[in-house]
């Protein structure tokens, strides 16, 4: 999985270039044909899915929970099989007895700063590029990704300023990139938040992804199986850094 998403950010980032000289100089009108007519919601369902505002229902009380310090996280699960440690590369994962396990990834994968870096060497020639186009998307992770998230090919306009075009080119490509990996067919994308943490859940019971950003806007990455809603909210509502990060 985490070799997917990187390789899903490397080819964003090599595009990004191109998406910015497309939007630069191709005339408005091809631009917004071609998100339309391309990108049409029969041939990129998952284009067209937008994260879905959920709240975490932190009322949830289980009795027998075990406490986990792992990576740069520390939670709650509300399971007491015994568990096993096993490291994957350089992420963690907790498997439970039965079909449960947390899969807790070190590394996040930065679309932001790769778009970032492919901006760099045109501030050479433009300072402030990257805001100027990206506005204030580009300001942190979580803004970020929750614009790549919120963008549909059908918001391109001719009445966009080419500013604005550019934007939503970029951000529909990193979508197409990104979401064709964390989003399958027929599932929904959730946005929640705790005093603690926000972010987003791809997916439903019993396998999702998390992707979870704290008040410093530190980047956490998580894959859950074999757990129910619940379940999944009452990890939610206990997670923050680890005390040591």
């Amino acid at each position: 999985m985490k070799r997917v998403l990187m390789w899903t950010g490397c080819i964003v980032g090599i595009l990004v270039i191109v998406l910015i000289i497309l939007g630069q100089f191709y005339p408005q009108t091809y631009l917004v044909a071609y998100s339309k007519f391309w990108y049409r919601e029969s041939r990129f369902p998952y284009m067209y899915v937008t994260p879905v505002p959920r709240e975490i229902n932190q009322s949830i009380k289980f009795i027998d929970y075990q406490d986990f310090s792992v990576l740069s996280l520390e939670f709650k699960v509300p399971w007491l099989e015994n568990v096993n440690t096993k490291e994957i590369g350089e992420d963690k994962l907790l498997k439970f007895d039965g079909s449960r396990g947390i899969l807790v990834l070190k590394n996040a994968v930065d679309l932001r700063e790769m778009i970032l870096e492919q901006f760099s060497e045109q501030q050479q020639y433009n300072n402030g590029l990257s805001e100027r186009i990206l506005g204030d998307s580009i300001k942190s992770r979580y803004e970020f990704n929750k614009a790549i998230l919120n963008v549909t090919p059908n918001q391109i306009k001719l009445s966009d300023s080419r500013n604005e075009i550019s934007k939503k080119w970029i951000l529909i490509t990193a979508k197409l990139l990104s979401a064709s990996m964390l989003v399958k067919s027929g599932e929904k994308i959730y946005n929640f938040e705790t005093p603690t943490m926000r972010g987003f859940q791809f997916g439903d019971p019993p396998n999702v992804i998390l992707s979870i950003f704290d008040n410093s806007d530190h980047q956490y990455d998580l894959l859950i199986s074999g757990s129910n809603q619940d379940e999944i909210d009452f990890i939610l509502s206990f997670i923050k850094p680890a005390s040591n990060r």
